[in-house]
This record gives C-alpha cells, structure tokens and sequence, in this order.
C-alpha cells in the first residue's frame, strides 16, 4: 500500500501546485517569442518534469506493510520478605530463617523478562532497592526490644497496593509469626481479593532457644455481683515446649483454696491459648485472687488481684423489637422469675422509626439491649451508632432473629460491626411446604365465605383428629467452647440444649468472637451462638427464633428454658451491683512494667483528688483529674515486676499485679506459627517461580514502511531533466 504524507495535507499540496504552474507558465510566456514550437514544448515538459519530481519529494511516498505476531509480556514481580527479629535470629548452623529465605530466592530467581521489586516487613512495610539491601538487614543488630511483627496488617496493606500498581506476582517468605494482633481473616480476604496472585513461602527452620511459657494478660472485673460468676480470660504463650509437657493455670483465694484449675489444649512446638472460665464470687465483701501458671506442676508466671463483691440490685434490660412478638412474653416470664431484672419492651413503627429510639443518656441506664426480629429499615442509624458508643463503655447486646431476609439486611451495616458475626447476603429460603390439613382448612374457609358446604367442619375435625403433627424442632449442636460456657450450663452441672425452628443463617463467624453453638443448613455448618467482647462490653447473636417454641415443648415444671436466658443475660449484661462510696475501674488488669495504665473512680459523691500508689515497696502520691460527673482518673505505670497497690481516703484499696517479663513477646515466640500460616494458604512446597508466574501474552501489530523517494534511478532523471533544460536554454542564448 502507497501512502503519501505531503506537509499540510491536500490544501497545502494545492497551493504548492498552483504556485509551480504559474512559475512554469511565466518562464514560458518569456521565452515564447524567441523559440520556436516544437522547442517551446521541449521546454515546457522538462520544466513539468522538474517540478513534478519537486513535488514527488516533499510528498514523500512510502510503501507500507503490516504484520502481527504473539509476543509475552514482561512480568512484574514482588518479592516479600519478613524481616522480623524472629526471622534474624541464626539457629544451630548459624543461619537466620531471613538467611535461608534470601538463598531459597536466589535459587529460583530467573532473568528474563520478568521484573522484580523487593519488599521488607516487621511492624512497617517498607520498599527495597535489591536483594543487595535486604541482605545487609541480615548483618543489622537485634534491638532489645524490637517492633512487633504486623504480618497480617503488612498482608492486607500489601494486597491494596499491588493492586494498585498492578503487580501480577508477589512472594513472600515469613515465618507465621504475627504478635500485633491482627485479624488473619482479613489479610486472607484482602489477599483473595486483589488481582495480584500471592504465593506464602513458609519459612520454618528452627531456632536453638529455651522452653518459654508466659502469662501474657489477664481479663477480669474488679467489681462483681455477689452469688454470681465471674468470667476471666488470661491469655498464655509458649514456645518449643514438647508433646509432654503439661501447662496449667490455677487459681486459689485469699485462703489458698483452689477454685479454678484447666489443662491447656496446646497445638504444636508453639503459639497461644487463652484460658476462658468463670469464678463464683460467694457473700459480699473483698475477694483476694491469685492466678498461677504452671509448667508441669512448677509455677511459672503469677498474678494477684483483689476484686470487691457488692450486693445485687434490679439488672435493667431494654428489649426492641421490629414488631409484636410471641416471644416477648416468655422473654419476661423467664428473665422476671429470679426476681432482680427490671424488664422494658419497645417497638419500632414502621410510620415513625425514630419516636421510640433511646438516647444515648437512656442507654446507659440499662445493663443490656435486645433486638429481637428488627428489619434494616426500622434500626436508624442513629441506634446503631449509640450502641457502639454503649458497648465500649460496657454494655451488652443481644441480637436475636430468625428471618434469613431481616438478617441479611444488616450485611455490612453499621450494627453488624457490632456483632460477633457476618451476616450473608445470599438467602436460601426454602419453599414454604403446605400440609394437607392446612390446605383442607384453606378449603374450609372458602368455602364458609361463599356459603355452602355448611358444617362440613366436623367432618373436617374428625378427618384430621389424631392426624396432626406440629413441625419438629431442631436441637443446637454445642461447640467444644459452648459445652464448658455458662450460657449453657444447669444448675446440676449438665448442659442446656435449646431447640429451634427458625433459623437465619450466617455467612461466618468473626476473627476473635468465640461459637458457642451450631445449626446444619444444606449440609453446611453455621454459628447458632456466637459471642465478643466489644471496648469494655460484650455483644451476642442468636440466629434462630427466640425459642418459644422450646419453651412450649418443654415439661411444665422444667425451666431450662429460663435459665438458658438467665445465664446468657448474666454473661453479656455489664454487672448488676450497688453503688457504693467509690468504685474502681482498671483499663488493664495485668500491664507490663513501664506501661501507662489508667484507673478510673466512679464515686456517688465527689471523687478523691489524690491517690497513693505501691509499687515495688516506692509509694508515690497522683492528683487525680476530672472526667465527667461522679468521675476522675490517673494514669499510674509500675516500674517493676509484682505488687501494685492504689488507695484513697474513704475508699477500698485496689490490688493487681504487673508483669515483669523481662523480654517482649517477639524474642520469645520464635517457633514458627505452622496454624496461621495454613489459615494464609502457605504451602510447604518448594517455590516453583515458573509454574508461579501468569501466563500473559498478546498480539502485536507491526508496520513496516519503505521509503520510495529518493531513489537513484529518480535522482538520475531530475539531473538529467534539469541538465537537459539548462543545454536548450544555453544553446537558445536564454542564459
């Protein structure tokens, strides 16, 4: 194909054109009279000539072809490496675990087309400039107390921005170990999502280290009701313990008596388990409590505290619910028959959905709040984020429906970031099934409005009398956790086993919230239960219906049915206590020395405006600032290991102990974390970067052009033309 490119296109050859004629015709016109006709039109074709060659090359033509071929794209690959100070330490061949990640890299690494990125991670990601920069980490001293690893937030950071920057690859090599607490589900869910395809290379080479165990925290109210139980949760790590070994966490009262003793369920060379459980707290007055843990019957780790037992008052709850509802009345029978539940019932209209909405003011007078059967629409905004507020500062929340539309609903709202679950979007409701006798009955009914068949309805009762069946409810199945929960224990000891008809199913369970029970929706196991501690509160979900239904099929004279909404009212609800001169309340039961900790007191008069405070045999005496009415707060920090004491005038002292770890946790933990690094979908395969690498190829389009100005045979006739017309002109004395 010929293509021209004359500058300025159609117009501008027109002009140039033009502009040549007419120079061609006044070299004529001149020289018409002194030549005669045949030379007058020798004259003229080889001015023609000249000028059409002139034009010829600022036109500039060109032959041009086109072609397509299959070319591979060059690859862009990240490479990750976790450079921890557990991926730094060298192990028996003096080799780190980061030692072996970069060698194993540079085995596989190939050149090519691909290009690669070089990434870094502890507790902040950073970009490398080489493999050369991440091995001079290797030679970087160990601080003596280095950042924490943020392996899972690292991952979730990581997967947005290679999406971003569209990288088609990343490796990253790390041991597992992630002590910031992060939520491994999201980091897989970010990683599962983005466009990037990432590869986890376990690192798990093991280091030579000590057995480790420690006590790391310990959850529990310094403030309980008196004759109820007191949860606690204390936190544990280990690390390169054997099968053998047995860890134990016992607790003993001021006298010494045993209360408390549970076994630790370890898994793996490894890790953390978080002993959960509940003490009774007996008559009113001052319980001293000392926690031990012990390493096959040796202690280990110890903590004490003091907690004040008060006298009961009337527990409050609010319960909303979206509409009238046959379970309202067995919710107040059974809350109401100990006698110390104030019970208040409200209603959502659908006309006014904000008339009936406590504030925030309301909220906190009442020890817990319970949603029952609520559509999106009717739960305002400004609810859900008043319950937030509320649940921080220790309250609870129940959240109760067995519609699978009403609770898909509140997928992704506010009020789901609440609660222990994630709601699904996708409902599988079944087709509603229609009996034979409601059908018949259906009939009947018909049949009365057109007025015919009259008094058939006995032979429809004697038809049906003994035929009928009420639909067959379904029992829970407890989880290992619910089995041992209070929510589900008897007073004899054995577990209570509700059953239901109804049931919403869940999408999961969240990172941290703890299953109590399950239900069996199209062969797939779903929470029934599901409870988290949320700020200073605790929130619930039951996905079922409220279970009138198990009340009715139960014996008269049972009240497991009233129990069972006893124990998980009494496990949510913030204390139900008395009031007393001045109440303490301590952000952190169990901090580390040199850790600021705040006490707050809670007076029915004036708070005390200075406290005395013991630590290590040094007393040291705070001012107290303001914080509300009836409120002050201090911040006090242990500067070592043991005792901590805080008193006022007119007010009980307050007990707890600080952790005198001499370490922290990130040159403890250094067994590799094999669970969570299946939960990231590792895979202890060699890393095959080849298989690894997508596969992207496209088309490319070629066009080849061949000039055809100048060209020698051309130049050859404009010369000769040009010397052609200077000869004649010579030869014509016209030069």
């Amino acid at each position: 194909m010929i293509v021209w490119n004359f500058p300025g296109g159609w117009v501008a050859f027109g002009i140039v054109l033009t502009l040549l004629s007419v120079a061609a015709a006044v070299c004529l016109y001149f020289t018409r009279h002194r030549l005669s006709r045949p030379k007058t039109a020798v004259l003229w074709a080889l001015r023609t000539l000249i000028f059409g060659m002139l034009l010829l090359g600022i036109a500039d033509p060109a032959r041009e072809s086109r072609s397509s071929r299959q070319k591979k794209q060059a690859t862009s690959v990240a490479v990750v490496f976790d450079t921890s100070a557990s991926m730094r330490i060298n192990g028996l061949l003096g080799q780190s675990r980061l030692g072996s990640a970069v060698g194993d890299w540079k085995k596989v690494q190939k050149p090519g087309e691909t290009r690669f990125s070089y990434w870094s991670f502890d507790d902040t990601v950073a970009p490398r400039t080489g493999i050369d920069e991440i091995e001079r980490l290797l030679r970087r001293p160990i601080g003596t107390y280095p950042a924490p690893t943020r392996l899972c937030g690292a991952l979730t950071e990581l997967a947005g921005r290679f999406d971003r920057e569209n990288i088609d690859l990343a490796v990253v090599y790390t041991d597992g170990i992630d002590n910031a607490g992060g939520s491994p589900g999201e980091a897989r869910s970010a990683i599962d999502a983005a466009r990037t395809k990432f590869v986890i290379v376990p690192v798990t080479t093991e280091l030579a280290m000590k057995k480790h165990l420690e006590l790391r925290r310990l959850d529990a109210p310094i403030t309980a009701v008196c004759r109820s139980q007191m949860p606690f949760n204390a936190q544990v790590a280990w690390s390169r313990l054997d099968s053998g070994d047995r860890v134990e966490l016992v607790i003993t009262d001021g006298s010494s008596h045993e209360i408390y003793r549970e076994i630790a369920k370890r898994s793996g060379a490894g890790g953390a388990w978080l002993f959960s459980g509940a003490i009774d707290t007996g008559d009113v007055g001052e319980l001293d409590l000392n926690a031990r843990l012990l390493l096959n019957g040796e202690p280990v780790h110890s903590a004490a505290w003091r907690c004040r037992v008060v006298p009961r008052r009337k527990r409050r709850v609010l319960l909303m619910q979206g509409s009238h509802d046959w379970a309202v009345r067995f919710l107040r029978a059974g809350l109401a028959r100990s006698g110390d539940t104030e019970f208040e019932v409200r209603r959502f209209e659908a006309d006014h959905p904000g008339r009936f909405v406590p504030t925030a003011a309301e909220l906190t007078m009442f020890d817990a709040v319970i949603i029952l059967n609520v559509d999106r629409q009717k739960c305002v905004p400004q609810l859900q984020q008043q319950l937030g507020d509320y649940l921080k500062n220790g309250g609870g929340l129940i959240f109760i429906t067995g519609n699978p539309r009403a609770a898909a609903e509140f997928a992704g709202s506010e009020l789901e970031s609440l609660l222990p679950v994630e709601f699904d979007t996708r409902i599988d409701v079944a087709a509603p099934r229609e009996s034979d006798a409601l059908r018949q009955f259906k009939g009947g009914v018909n049949n009365y409005a057109l007025s015919r068949n009259l008094g058939n309805e006995n032979a429809f009762i004697r038809h049906q009398d003994g035929r009928f069946k009420p639909p067959e409810l379904q029992p829970y199945k407890l989880t290992d956790a619910g089995k041992f929960h209070p929510v589900f224990m008897r007073a004899d000891g054995k577990n209570l086993v509700p059953r239901y008809l109804d049931a919403a199913p869940v999408k999961s369970a969240k990172p941290g919230a703890e299953v109590l029970a399950t239900l069996t929706v199209n062969g797939r196991e779903r929470p029934a239960v599901a409870v988290q501690r949320f700020g200073r509160g605790k929130s619930a979900v039951i996905a079922t219906d409220p279970l009138w239904r198990w009340k009715l099929s139960l014996p008269s004279q049972s009240t497991d049915s009233e129990r069972f909404w006893e124990n998980l009212l009494a496990f949510v609800s913030a204390p139900a206590q008395t009031p007393d001169a001045v109440e303490w309340v301590l952000a952190e039961l169990y901090p580390g020395v040199n850790t600021p900790v705040e006490v707050v007191a809670i007076a029915a008069g004036n708070p005390p405006e200075s406290i005395r405070f013991t630590n290590g045999g040094h007393t040291e005496t705070l001012h107290t600032r303001p914080d509300g009415p009836h409120r002050a707060k201090v911040t006090v920090t242990p500067r070592r290991g043991g005792e901590c004491r805080i008193e006022a005038d007119g007010a009980p002292s307050l007990r707890f102990t600080a952790n005198g770890s001499s370490g922290p946790i990130e040159l403890a933990l250094l067994a590799p974390d094999h669970a969570l690094l299946n939960q990231l979908g590792a895979s202890d395969d060699k890393l095959d970067l080849a298989a690894a690498l997508p596969e992207r190829e496209f088309v490319e389009e070629q066009t080849k052009r061949t000039p055809l100005w100048p060209r020698p045979w051309l130049l050859a006739v404009v010369l000769a033309a040009y010397c052609a017309d200077l000869i004649l002109r010579r030869k014509e004395k016209l030069l």
